[in-house]
């Protein structure tokens, strides 16, 4: 008969076998990461979508972004062709594992009139417009290894022990250490 910490410890144990069997170790790592770019970045961009500049009083330069969108990492060829590649292949020329931020973006002038009302000119539209570059992380949804069996990331050249998590920058393998802190500067 087992007395109550033998029994405890017994759950602990099993669920955490349990926990590893269905999930590899770095399963928290790309959640968070496909969290961050499926809801997260959309929800940033939308809370600062819109910036002015003051050119005068009574004019302003506006604008705004919306419709956000990430891209599998690529590059371009000599011949201005589009090719996805893998991550083996970042490593071996040295290149950033990163994905393209596109984004709509409309522009345009304001002018307040004497009555406060605003009046939009000269606007313009642009579809699918490059912001900047993210790195992507090693089996999220935006890698191009995602959804693929072990012997498709093998024969792309990864090793089949190799669960992800981690990004590649100028070729070398970077990891984020993810902690829970508490407030800095705080006596508890």
């Amino acid at each position: 008969m087992l007395n109550q910490k033998e029994w405890e410890d017994t759950i602990l144990e099993n669920t955490i076998k349990n926990y590893y069997e269905e999930y590899d170790q770095s399963e928290l790592q790309k959640n968070n990461y496909n969290n961050f770019i499926h809801h997260r970045l959309h929800k940033i961009i939308e809370e600062e979508s819109l910036i002015e500049v003051k050119i005068n009083e009574n004019e302003y330069f506006r604008i705004s972004f919306d419709n956000i969108f990430v891209d599998k990492p690529y590059v371009i060829g000599e011949n201005r062709d589009l090719r996805y590649i893998t991550p083996m292949e970042a490593r071996f020329r040295e290149l950033n594992y990163s994905g393209c931020i596109f984004s709509n973006i409309k522009t345009c002038n304001v002018i307040k009139d004497e009555k406060g009302n605003e009046i939009e000119t000269n606007q313009k539209i642009y579809l699918k417009k490059l912001i900047t570059k993210i790195p992507i992380m090693i089996q999220s949804s935006k890698c191009n290894l995602y959804g693929k069996t072990k012997e498709e990331r093998v024969y792309e050249g990864e090793c089949e022990y190799d669960n992800g998590g981690y990004f590649i920058i100028k070729g070398k393998e970077r990891a984020l250490v993810s902690q829970e802190r508490m407030n800095y500067n705080i006596v508890y």
